[in-house]
């Protein structure tokens, strides 16, 4: 009885006692009905019968040192879980800077280049889907210097074109009225092959020197060319013959300023004449699709593969070109491309002592006048004039 008298919850501040069947307790003067006063909230009770003994053992054993150490576990729990947190939301933190930090560093980079510079370069610290999207950006912006870099030299070179035009053009009324009074001086004299070359240099003239004006007519550009034709064939006599022959669907499709005569001079000079031999050149125009076709063929000498390769290459900037042949070649092929693009321009066609054609890709563009149906046709040795 000693030992169950001085178990582990009066060493907590319990309080264990003996009833009797008839309620009476045996370790204290109180009774087992007075018991009831102690405040039940404040201990937990429990009863046990004895088996050898009509006794019955009573403990109460106080709440608060029970409930103290739950607090301080509960307590203890509630830190860590803290800590915890507080350490997975520093992750988290660190975790999302990290992926945000290299876009927020790609979008400054951006916000520059939208406002002019294009020198900026992404290097991210890291070698992850970063590193494939900061290729692409430097890409994009080596991309956009190239491009405005082309602009600009395309954008210069026009404006020195014109301005090589609009310095050609200075006072060209003097020169006509030179040429009107030596045509009047040919004619009282009836010098007619006199008054014919000046006639053709004066219509030769006024489309070169209104050249700057970018734009004329399928029908004012051979109007063009066979005027330096007229003019050669005065010199070389029976040496050319030439022929013009455009559809009528075209005549009066816009197209650039003096692209053929360049062209029928190279034929002249590096064809026929090289060749020793009486030759021929022939001019066409057609539309064929979305295309308008120029084609200038000669029967002199021609070239050989080799040496066409090379002006191919020449007249579109791959390689250096001989001073002395092709400039025109080039010189039309760069208005070309510059104004319609790379998809138009020049193809060339030659067989040694064979002859060279020479064809003019050309786009299309809205027609200034209702289409004739007369078809131009004109012969070098005839007088029909354009």
């Amino acid at each position: 009885l000693g030992s169950l008298l001085t178990a582990p919850y009066g060493q907590q501040g319990g309080q264990t006692y003996l009833v009797t069947p008839s309620g009476t307790l045996v370790n204290s003067p109180l009774r087992y009905d007075e018991l009831a006063g102690i405040d039940n909230r404040n201990y937990l009770k429990t009863e046990r019968q004895m088996r050898d003994i009509p006794l019955t053992i009573v403990n109460f054993m106080p709440l608060r040192p029970f409930f103290s150490q739950q607090y301080l576990t509960i307590t203890l729990g509630i830190l860590i879980s803290l800590v915890f947190m507080l350490f997975f939301v520093a992750h988290a933190r660190f975790t999302v800077q990290q992926f945000v930090k290299p876009i927020e560093d790609l979008r400054g980079l951006m916000y520059q280049a939208e406002h002019g510079n294009l020198l900026v370069s992404y290097q991210p610290d890291t070698q992850d889907e970063f590193e494939d999207l900061a290729e692409s950006f430097n890409q994009m912006v080596a991309e956009l210097r190239r491009l405005i870099d082309q602009v600009y030299i395309e954008q210069s070179s026009k404006r020195k074109a014109e301005v090589k035009a609009l310095l050609a053009s200075i006072k060209p009324h003097f020169l006509y009225n030179t040429l009107e009074t030596i045509h009047w001086m040919a004619r009282r004299y009836g010098a007619d092959d006199i008054v014919e070359a000046v006639d053709a240099l004066s219509d030769l003239f006024r489309v070169g020197f209104s050249a700057n004006h970018e734009l004329g007519t399928v029908e004012t550009e051979f109007s063009h060319v066979e005027s330096y034709l007229k003019i050669q064939k005065l010199r070389y006599h029976d040496i050319l013959e030439y022929s013009l022959d455009m559809d009528p669907a075209v005549r009066y499709l816009p197209v650039m300023q003096t692209i053929l005569q360049p062209i029928v001079e190279n034929a002249l000079y590096h064809g026929i004449k090289e060749s020793g031999n009486p030759g021929r050149i022939d001019i066409r125009a057609w539309q064929e699709g979305d295309s308008l076709l120029m084609v200038i063929r000669d029967n002199g000498r021609g070239m050989t593969p080799d040496k066409l390769d090379h002006l191919l290459m020449a007249i579109n900037q791959k390689s250096d070109l001989d001073p002395a042949r092709g400039h025109g070649l080039m010189n039309v092929q760069q208005r070309l491309t510059l104004t319609y693009g790379s998809s138009f321009g020049i193809t060339i066609q030659s067989e040694p002592n064979q002859g060279t054609e020479v064809t003019l890709h050309l786009p299309v563009l809205a027609s200034r006048e209702d289409t004739s149906s007369q078809r131009f046709h004109s012969e070098g040795d005839s007088t029909d004039a354009l």
